[in-house]
C-alpha cells in the first residue's frame, strides 16, 4: 500500500503525510523523472496524488494520463478547498487501496485533535483544519492563507517554542509581516489579545501555541 505525492510543495505534502502517514507507505515525489519511473513501476497497491503545478508546459503528460492505468489524482494546493477535499478523499484513497480503516489508541501528537479539529490551550476554541478555521463561542470564523498556515505551523510545533525568524522562513514572508498575522489570529483565538494565553511570545523571542491535553474537557 503506497501512496506517492507528487510536489514540490513542502507545506503540501506535510498535510498528506499528516492524514495518511500512519495507514500506508507514502513517497515524496520531487521531479518528473523519477515520477515517470514510479508510474512505470506502479503495482495494484499504488496510488499517486499529484500537485498540478508540477505538470505545467509538460507535453508528455497527457500521453502518460492515457497510458497507464494507475489511479492518479490531481490537485491545486492553491485552491481554496483543497485540502479540505483531500480530508474528505481519505477514506475512498484508504479503500481503493484496500485498507482497513483500524482505530488506533490515541497517541499523544494526535490527542489533542477531535473530528479534525485541534483544541486550543483555553480548551474553548477550535481549530478547524480541513474548514481553515476558528470556532469559539459557537461562532465560527474564516482563517485567511497566512493565518491558516500559521496555525497549521505552529500546532505541529507540538508546543515547542520556534524563533520568529524560523515562523517567517516556514511562511515565507518577513518578520514584519508575520508580527501582523500573529496579531490577526491573536484576535481570533484569545479572549483578551492584549494578554495572550495562548499564542504567547515568549523573552527569548520565541512564539508558542499552547494546546489542550484533554479531550475530555472541551464543550462541543
Amino acid at each position: 500500500m503506497e501512496l506517492s505525492v507528487y510536489t514540490n510543495n513542502q507545506f503540501f505534502y506535510t498535510y498528506v503525510r499528516r492524514l495518511f502517514g500512519d495507514r500506508m507507505k507514502l513517497t515524496h515525489i520531487e521531479d518528473c523523472h523519477r515520477f515517470r519511473e514510479a508510474i512505470a513501476q506502479a503495482t495494484s497497491r499504488s496510488v499517486f496524488l499529484l500537485d498540478s503545478n508540477q505538470i505545467e508546459n509538460d507535453t508528455c503528460f497527457t500521453r502518460m494520463m492515457t497510458e497507464t492505468k494507475v489511479p492518479i489524482m490531481i490537485v491545486n494546493p492553491q485552491e481554496k478547498d483543497t485540502l479540505k477535499k483531500i480530508m474528505m478523499w481519505e477514506q475512498s484513497i484508504s479503500g481503493m487501496l484496500g485498507v482497513d480503516i483500524v482505530e488506533e489508541p490515541i497517541m499523544r501528537s494526535h490527542a489533542k485533535e477531535i473530528d479534525g479539529a485541534v483544541v486550543l490551550g483555553d480548551k474553548h476554541t477550535l481549530f478547524h483544519i480541513a474548514n481553515h478555521s476558528i470556532q469559539k463561542q459557537g461562532e465560527e470564523q474564516v482563517l485567511s492563507t497566512l493565518e491558516f498556515k500559521l496555525l497549521y505551523h505552529l500546532v505541529h510545533q507540538d508546543e515547542q517554542p520556534i524563533s520568529a525568524q524560523e515562523l517567517a522562513d516556514q511562511l515565507d514572508t518577513s518578520e514584519g509581516v508575520l508580527y501582523i498575522y500573529i496579531k490577526k489570529v491573536r484576535e481570533k483565538i484569545e479572549a483578551d489579545p492584549s494578554h495572550p494565553t495562548i499564542l504567547q511570545h515568549l523573552r527569548s523571542r520565541e512564539y508558542v501555541l499552547h494546546q489542550s491535553r484533554s479531550m475530555e474537557s472541551v464543550i462541543r
